[in-house]
């Protein structure tokens, strides 16, 4: 989740390490998952009362996330709470009949969940349904947004505030894309972003597939396969896998396990997963890529299965062309869930990456590809670009003009930069890039949290010179470069700059404490030690750094922090309960309640006491509903206080735009941000004041408020109207 901004004289948030140096990047969450961030369950999340708006890039789970909440509600699991007495609801976006027009959107609801093939046998459904929104016990999920282009989505958002105005909705998550999103957020839904896996979190997958392929698959193998084997085969698949996505983590596992792996690029894994799929169905490749083509030439998330009957595709089979209509091997398609029927007419893909990879494929061979870069930036073209790109097409070249908001985000280098994951490190197209990504990470003048953004892309580029690059970065006489750098060495774990990192333990604090982290991510004997001695025998800013720094390592770390709290060194005991309280486990809980009971030192016991207090109080990174701006009591004090500035009778908009103006860095932050929460395209003038200040916290409140605007479809001026450049 973002970091809670509080309001003017509220205590703010307790940090830790993470919170305190890596920025909210919701387009780009790598080094969040990495270094692991404050995170929360979907039902934890939902514990505040607000509404979600579930964002993510394609792959990294969101779909996976509303089922496995739905699951939870259905089987009234513990953890939910209260969410277990509603009825919850998913639904695609590409299920419901869009625009409303003029129907009734609970009756486009409904209609979209009676035609379920699987729902067609229950008896007054509709009623049933009826009677639960009546009842205001609905827990609503929307998937696929992400999936639609803008035109789609704003369609989307008119459905569900008629929705909500016509109907009792009692709870309503949405998943989109952080790339745009509309006017989705006005309806009340709070951003919250979906975590990558980590290195840890993949080791885990793999271990359980290799189970559950024992239980299953391996059954039908009678000579069977050794643990050692697969001890083998896990350890391998972990082995240039750390910038995969989960989507690509799941299908190389999966190639790796099935021997039908093509390669080590995000790509291969697809490519592999189709022909697994469709290698017995001679038609059916052809027959993909062109439904994949249609799709995303048609700006719909979806295909009309009536408009295919007649439809023909010529394929090669033994040497010799041959014809096939799509409907033939369509039935079979859809049995093998790499298309999925919904209601009775559309199809859609099994993922919008797989849609993306095939229509490239199809775009590519027939040079086509120039009739969707006209096109809205909506996924199935910005998943199509990718691998149109990896073929080698030079699709920087002919690539369309930015917007002065797209400039100030570096969105176009940011897209083009996403390209590098599966483009071939020979290809000039990615000297190109590599080169630009760089200038611009050397820039002091832009904001903290983009250049995070252009760091995570040049790890996850995997060119071979990027430790190169960083370590040299390191070497600099600039702290902010070497922060990043160090940032960026953990997260390749480049084992080689160890002892640099170990070096830069005597810089300035933020680069002591990206070094205590990058330590404990590459996780070598000589890392953990060094850090080791940090918590033994540095400053207490420091010892605290490296108590936190150890929470990400369950294997070593964890003993360290227990230990710690048992050494004579008062300044060690207190630091590692710092750690400790990082990991929020049931056996933190209860050796903190020992300290507290039986610890002598006070400055000891009340870290424990504050610790504890920390752990059972609710979660102040939970999302929690907006309060109407005319009963923020800090908003009525600041007009009260500034009569010179602010007009009679002034709106609490005019308020908020004053308090802008001239109120203090926490007013200012704060209006800012509820602002943002509004769209309101008022802020502008001020938020390029805060961009092209000095204040580092306004800096990065303006980035992200920007950034959440363009999201929302907002015209970002140039800012050179304001005087600025």
């Amino acid at each position: 989740p973002p970091k809670p901004v509080p309001f003017p004289g509220e205590e703010p948030p307790p940090e830790d390490i993470v919170s305190q140096i890596i920025p909210y990047t919701p387009d780009w969450p790598e080094l969040a998952s990495t270094y692991n961030a404050q995170s929360l369950s979907l039902s934890e999340a939902l514990k505040g009362g607000a509404d979600l708006l579930l964002l993510g890039p394609a792959g990294f789970g969101k779909t996976v996330a509303l089922a496995n909440l739905t699951s939870q509600v259905l089987l009234k699991n513990t953890e939910t709470g209260g969410l277990a007495k509603l009825l919850p609801i998913y639904i695609h976006a590409a299920e419901l009949n869009l625009p409303i027009d003029d129907q009734e959107p609970l009756d486009i609801l409904i209609k979209a969940l009676e035609t379920r093939p699987w729902n067609k046998q229950i008896p007054k459904l509709g009623n049933f349904i009826k009677k639960a929104f009546r009842n205001n016990n609905i827990l609503l999920m929307v998937d696929g947004a992400d999936e639609c282009p803008p035109k789609l989505i704003n369609g989307l958002y008119d459905f569900l505030k008629q929705l909500k105005t016509d109907s009792q909705i009692n709870r309503l998550v949405v998943s989109a894309s952080p790339d745009y999103f509309g006017e989705l957020p006005l309806l009340g839904l709070k951003p919250l972003t979906v975590l990558p896996w980590n290195i840890r979190q993949k080791a885990s997958f793999a271990k359980k597939w290799e189970e559950h392929w024992n239980t299953s698959i391996e059954t039908l193998n009678p000579q069977g396969v050794s643990q050692l084997d697969y001890l083998i085969l896990n350890s391998w698949i972990l082995q240039k896998s750390t910038f995969l996505t989960p989507l690509e983590f799941v299908l190389k596992v999966w190639s790796a396990y099935a021997n039908d792996i093509s390669g080590l690029s995000g790509k291969n894994f697809l490519e592999s997963y189709i022909q697994r799929i469709t290698n017995d169905l001679p038609g059916s490749r052809e027959i993909l890529e062109t439904l994949a083509k249609k799709n995303i030439l048609s700006l719909q998330p979806f295909l009309n299965q009536e408009t295919l009957g007649n439809e023909k595709v010529q394929y090669k089979e033994n040497g010799h062309k041959r014809n096939t209509y799509i409907s033939r091997l369509l039935p079979n398609l859809i049995q093998r869930e790499i298309l999925i029927k919904i209601g009775d007419k559309k199809i859609i893909f099994a993922h919008a990456i797989l849609e993306g990879y095939l229509a490239a494929e199809a775009l590519g061979e027939q040079n086509e590809y120039k009739a969707i870069l006209e096109q809205p930036n909506w996924l199935y073209k910005k998943s199509a670009l990718h691998y149109l790109a990896s073929q080698g097409i030079e699709l920087d070249k002919t690539y369309q003009e930015a917007t002065p908001g797209e400039e100030i985000l570096h969105k176009p280098l940011l897209q083009k930069a996403e390209w590098l994951h599966d483009i071939d490190t020979q290809n000039p197209l990615n000297t190109r890039i590599i080169k630009e990504l760089v200038k611009t990470l050397n820039n002091d003048n832009i904001p903290l949290s983009i250049r995070i953004k252009l760091l995570i892309a040049l790890a996850k580029s995997d060119s071979p010179g990027i430790p190169e690059l960083f370590q040299r970065l390191l070497l600099t006489q600039n702290p902010d470069l070497n922060f990043l750098a160090i940032l960026g060495l953990g997260y390749i774990r480049d084992i080689k700059s160890v002892s640099d990192i170990i070096h830069s333990l005597n810089h300035e604090q933020i680069v002591q404490k990206a070094a205590c982290l990058a330590l404990v991510n590459i996780g070598t004997k000589d890392a953990l030690e060094a850090l080791a001695q940090v918590l033994l025998q540095s400053n207490e800013a420091l010892q605290k750094a490296a108590a936190e720094a150890f929470a990400n390592h369950p294997e070593e770390g964890y003993p360290v922090l227990k230990e710690g709290v048992q050494v004579k060194d008062l300044l060690v005991r207190r630091a590692a309960i710092f750690g400790l309280k990082r990991l929020q486990q049931p056996w933190v809980t209860e050796l903190l309640e020992e300290i507290q009971a039986q610890e002598e030192e006070w400055v000891v016991r009340d870290a424990a006491e504050q610790a504890l207090k920390e752990l059972t109080n609710p979660n102040p990174f939970i999302p929690k509903k907006s309060i109407p701006i005319e009963k923020t009591t800090w908003l009525s004090t600041f007009a009260k206080e500034h009569t010179n500035e602010i007009k009679a009778n002034a709106s609490s908009r005019d308020v908020l735009i004053a308090a802008l103006r001239f109120g203090s860095d926490d007013e200012k932050l704060s209006a800012l941000n509820t602002l943002t929460e509004m769209g309101d395209e008022g802020i502008f003038p001020t938020a390029f004041h805060f961009l092209f200040g000095d204040n580092p916290d306004l800096r990065e409140a303006a980035i992200y408020a920007i950034w959440y605007l363009q999201g929302m479809g907002r015209i970002i001026p140039s800012p050179i109207q304001f005087g600025f450049r």
